[in-house]
């Protein structure tokens, strides 16, 4: 597997983040009654959810908020409208910076690491094939995700055009 990942992290805005001093879920700790946590409706009963912020960073939030369908956009416009404080989003989300939104470092690993794993066909599995994929993987981060899926998402570029840079930029020939 790659190291690059896509996860469940959660996020809090830039001001809320400047207010707190908060960096990492953590720091939620001495605040968190005080804020609202929004997510999917499945968060309260999902181990790596609500349940997992009280057991593993003992966070008890003032409330919760259900934003529907866990799909960035209910949460995005979840914080725009100050419904909550803190919620759920997906770690390589391309629009999380322009947003005003902060991830925050899951210091205590509550979240598995959804790393990013090529798949294929074993008809197209040639060795050489394999040996390229492992070399992508190996040069792939988050951050290159973020960075990528921004290109995407906010600038409008070609999806493929997107990949085709960052193979050439790594000096995979294309």
């Amino acid at each position: 597997p790659s190291a690059a990942v896509d996860q469940n992290a959660f996020a809090v805005t830039k001001a809320t983040a400047a207010k707190y001093n908060l960096t990492k879920i953590s720091d939620l700790a001495p605040i968190a009654s005080q804020l609202v946590l929004g997510a999917g409706p499945e968060c309260p009963t999902r181990p790596y959810c609500q349940p997992g912020l009280q057991s593993v960073y003992g966070l008890h939030f003032k409330s919760f908020v259900s934003l529907g369908v866990t799909d960035g956009a209910s949460t995005r416009v979840a914080f725009k409208n100050g419904s909550i404080d803190v919620g759920l989003v997906f770690s390589s989300d391309g629009d999380l910076n322009a947003q005003g939104l902060v991830v925050l470092q899951d210091d205590k690993h509550l979240e598995a690491a959804d790393n990013v794993v090529p798949i294929l066909r074993s008809a197209v599995a040639t060795n050489e094939a394999k040996n390229v994929l492992n070399e992508i993987s190996a040069k792939l981060t988050t951050s290159d995700l973020v960075t990528m899926n921004s290109q995407v998402q906010l600038q409008h570029q070609d999806p493929d055009a997107v990949a085709k840079a960052w193979l050439e930029q790594h000096n995979f020939g294309m």
